[in-house]
Parts: C-alpha cells; structure tokens; sequence
C-alpha cells in the first residue's frame, strides 16, 4: 500500500462520523456567521452615530441654555448700572431712591438693595428683615464688589427659605471715583426655572441650572 493510500485511509478513519441533519446544521451555521457579525457591525454603527448626533444636539442646548443665562445677568447688571448713575445717589438721597423702588422696578427682580462700606443694609425693598444666613450672604457679595469694583453674582443659597430662594447681582456705586455703595437685584428662582423651562431640549430632555 503507498503512503498517499494509508494518508487517506487514516484520514477518513479519524473524520467524525455524524449524520447528515449534522452536517446541515453546520454548513447553515456557517453561512450565518458572517451575515450576523454584518449585521452586529451595522446595528453598532447605528447606534454610535445616533449617540453622537445626541451628543451634538446636547451640546447647542447647553450652549443656548448657557447663553440665555449669561444675557439675564448681563441685563440686569446693565439694569443696576443705569439706576447707579441717579442723581438720588449723587444727592444722597437714599429715602427718595428708597420710596423710588418701592415693588418691583422690574419684572425680572423680586427686590433691590442697598449696602454701604460697612455692610450695613441701607435700604432692601424686599420688606422682611434678612436672616443672618442672608445677611452673611448679602456681606459677602458686598465684599467682593468693593475688592474687586466691578460686578458680581452671588450663589443659590441651600440654606435660605424655600420659596424666597433667589441669586443676587451687585455692583459698586461711585461718588468722586470711590465706591460708596453697593447696589444689587435678587432675581428668584421662578426666573431661572423660566429659563430652564423655555430652553430647547431635545425630545425626553430635562434642562437645569447648578
């Protein structure tokens, strides 16, 4: 017997004996595998792409959401540098200002208020005695204005009342070139939960300010 004859007598004796269902299910088996990975890289594809279009479509929202933000701030700054440059102050006429203010000069503040070099609250439109957390906090905001001389916004303080939460923004007002007072807006939280609300989102999202 040649070695080519034994090679292949020894291969069909060592070749699985399995019917012939087997066999089909193998070859079809087979035949599968590349269409499923196929497909599996297709459905990944998919769903990566629509993730970063969602990611992208996050992105603009926070930007506008941000941007809408900042053009709050920024009014109601420019809002206080106009009512800064009264001749009330200039005058000294902080009760005139005071009966001036009274209610909401704008829509968008709950209360305006009034602090001198010392701290201490000349006038607060808002009609209720500051807690000392708000009274630390309102300092504190004063502080800054007058070490820096420019514009600053305060935080949401956790600790006030609910209902009566509200972020401050604060300003130095000048006489003869040197900080006299500090002026500032509380603008609450239905402003920031406005701008929350009207931010575009995309569908199923929630947008929110920390």
């Amino acid at each position: 017997m040649s070695l080519l004859q034994r090679l292949n007598d020894g291969f069909e004796r060592s070749w699985p004996m399995a019917s012939l269902r087997t066999y089909l299910l193998a070859v079809m088996l087979l035949a599968t595998l590349p269409m499923a990975a196929l497909m599996s890289l297709q459905i990944f594809q998919e769903v990566r792409s629509d993730q970063i279009r969602l990611e992208a479509e996050l992105s603009r929202s926070t930007a506008a959401f941000a941007e809408s933000v900042q053009r709050q701030l920024t009014s109601s700054i420019d809002g206080l540098e106009v009512l800064s440059q009264s001749e009330l102050f200039q005058q000294g006429r902080v009760a005139a200002l005071g009966r001036l203010l009274h209610g909401r000069p704008r829509g968008d503040w709950d209360s305006v208020f009034l602090l001198d070099r010392d701290g201490s609250v000349v006038l607060d439109t808002a009609g209720l005695r500051a807690s000392p957390v708000e009274l630390r906090e309102l300092r504190d905001l004063q502080r800054r204005v007058l070490r820096d001389r420019r514009p600053a916004v305060s935080g949401l303080d956790e600790t006030q009342r609910p209902g009566s939460r509200a972020v401050s923004v604060a300003l130095p007002v000048l006489h003869n070139g040197a900080p006299r007072y500090v002026l500032g807006a509380r603008m609450g939280e239905s402003v920031w939960q406005h701008l929350a609300q009207a931010a575009a989102k995309p569908a199923g999202g929630h947008a929110a300010l920390f």
